[in-house]
């Protein structure tokens, strides 16, 4: 082949490195990829990557995230040799091949948003002492006072500011509830306006805390708000089957007894009979206003049960017959029907879909209410004493915390095997090591009951030290009364509570003549004598 140039390969390899710039130093441009050894060990461990800092010195510098690729090619030196004053596209031109590239080093994502941080703030200072290993300046490091800080509060960047290296189509729209309306102007023209088409608030709904001392015992809105619809529904809710025979209810129990048609009114109609937690065992039930689940150990069976699910589901065709995903279209089709025609078609297995009978996976809400779990493999650990305590706690209720989360967990599991293959298995042993752990929990709660006793009897007699302290002559009285009659030596133990000497009142007071100042009046000044506390008698035989 007449006019074929050719080459003979050597054995040399390169690495070829797209570098997103002109390069005029090369060293420099090595030290903004981490230097030789960073390059190497991207080489030899491909899918860590390697980064490209334009900032080396920066240690704010948020780097460009590059990728190494197993691209063969050649690698082609070409030389053009010229005389001077000789035009750049003439000379002599010669080509080699130096030998094969093996790996490509390039950049294609985005880069990232950079923030510079001045060189004086100490922040920064502190970042580059850390990296240096410099522990005087680590040592020597305070932070800024408000009054040092000033107009710039030299904000520290954050590790990354974009989570996205590549260009995507956003997709911009107007929100759904954002509608376009003119309104009219003072000059008789019209101008579009954005408008927000909220939903309609849920008036009269109370909701506490679980560490809220008392409870809503009467509605906060009147019947005569509500619409008719509302009114019959709120009528129809004072039947004794429904906040007469049970107190609490979560809403898609409560919603299953009633026609669809129904949901839209029955929502504010709720808010005259019923209150609800933010938190705390019995959050998100539907608790009859006046009653407090708190003080009543049988209400441990109405503490709700919040399942936060995070399965792959299958594909449709792959989905056991009463999987979440065909029961969640049946459902929609029921409700669709009702809404056109205005007839109530939820069936009688969507009417039970609130209850866990642990062969039933979740369609239209993750909250259960323990009355409504029938699974024969939880019955023994919801309703056998042996599970439960006396006292109520904002984590587990009436149940120990181990129990309550044993029930969870099985839930939780069943759930999954029902979702991904239809079918759950039985539990063999649901109480399999619960003794050992109420025992640790019982164990634990009298050592934090120990400790907080310990503390609240350290904490009065500091107190009272710092009383007896005081350069006060009632204060002096008080404390000389108290030491004839024993007292005093009666706080180290659990016999005496401050509150039995009156001295919980005198909390935060600079002086206890504060506390006997009695106002003018006669009738008060002879009521004053007959009450006097233990330190203003004048002698113990008073007593």
């Amino acid at each position: 082949m007449g006019g074929v140039d050719k080459f003979t390969l050597n054995d040399r390899q390169f690495i070829c490195v797209e570098y997103p710039g002109r390069v005029k130093n090369i060293d420099r441009a090595i030290d903004t990829l981490g230097g030789q050894q960073a390059i190497t060990a991207a080489v030899e461990n491909p899918k860590n990557g390697i980064e490209l800092r334009l900032r080396p010195k920066d240690p704010f510098s948020h780097p460009v995230s590059g990728e190494v690729r197993r691209i063969p090619g050649l690698l082609l030196k070409v030389t053009r040799r010229r005389r001077k004053g000789q035009p750049e596209d003439e000379g002599e031109t010669k080509a080699e091949i130096v030998g094969t590239v093996t790996r490509t080093c390039r950049f294609r994502a985005m880069g990232d948003f950079q923030y510079l941080v001045p060189k004086d703030d100490r922040m920064r200072q502190t970042r580059e002492a850390i990296l240096k290993g410099d522990v005087q300046k680590i040592r020597d490091f305070r932070p800024r006072t408000s009054a040092e800080e000033g107009p710039d509060l030299h904000s520290v960047p954050p590790p990354l500011f974009s989570l996205r290296d590549a260009p995507f189509n956003y997709g911009y729209k107007q929100a759904a509830r954002v509608i376009q309306v003119k309104v009219r102007q003072p000059d008789g023209s019209y101008a579009v306006k954005l408008l927000h088409k909220a939903s309609k608030t849920d008036a009269g709904r109370q909701m506490i805390r679980y560490n809220s001392p008392t409870v809503p015992s009467e509605p906060i809105i009147s019947e005569s708000i509500l619409g008719p619809e509302e009114r019959r529904l709120a009528k129809e809710l004072t039947k004794e089957k429904y906040f007469q025979e049970r107190p609490m209810w979560t809403r898609s129990a409560l919603l299953h007894q009633f026609p669809i048609k129904d949901y839209k009114y029955i929502r504010t109609a709720l808010n005259l009979h019923c209150y609800s937690f933010r938190n705390g065992p019995w959050k998100e039930v539907l608790i009859r206003l006046g009653e407090d689940p708190r003080k009543d150990p049988n209400c441990h069976i109405y503490q709700s049960i919040i399942m936060r699910l995070h399965v792959k589901r299958p594909n449709q065709e792959e989905l056991h017959q009463k999987s979440i995903h065909q029961a969640k279209l049946k459902t929609a089709r029921n409700r669709h029907a009702a809404s056109n025609y205005g007839v109530p078609e939820l069936s009688e297995e969507d009417r039970q879909a609130h209850i866990f009978n642990g062969q039933r996976a979740p369609v239209d809400s993750s909250t259960y209410c323990l009355y409504d779990v029938t699974d024969p493999d939880l019955q023994n650990l919801i309703h056998s004493a042996a599970f439960r305590k006396s006292t109520c706690t904002a984590h587990s209720g009436f149940y120990y915390r181990c129990v309550i989360e044993r029930i969870r967990h099985i839930m939780r599991r069943k759930m999954e095997q029902v979702i991904e293959s239809g079918k759950a298995d039985p539990w063999e042993d649901p109480e399999e090591g619960l003794d050992e752990l109420i025992a640790k929990e019982k164990e634990s709660a009298n050592q934090d009951e120990d400790e907080r006793a310990a503390e609240e009897r350290d904490q009065a007699q500091a107190q009272i030290s710092q009383w007896e302290d005081a350069n006060d002559p009632e204060t002096a009285k008080m404390f000389e009364t108290l030491r004839e009659a024993g007292a005093l030596s009666a706080l180290n133990t659990e016999d005496l509570n401050l509150e039995d000497l009156g001295l919980d009142e005198l909390a935060g007071l600079g002086s206890f003549a504060d506390v006997f100042d009695q106002d003018e009046g006669e009738d008060e000044e002879e009521d004053a004598e007959e009450d006097k506390p233990l330190w203003q008698l004048d002698d113990l035989n008073d007593l």
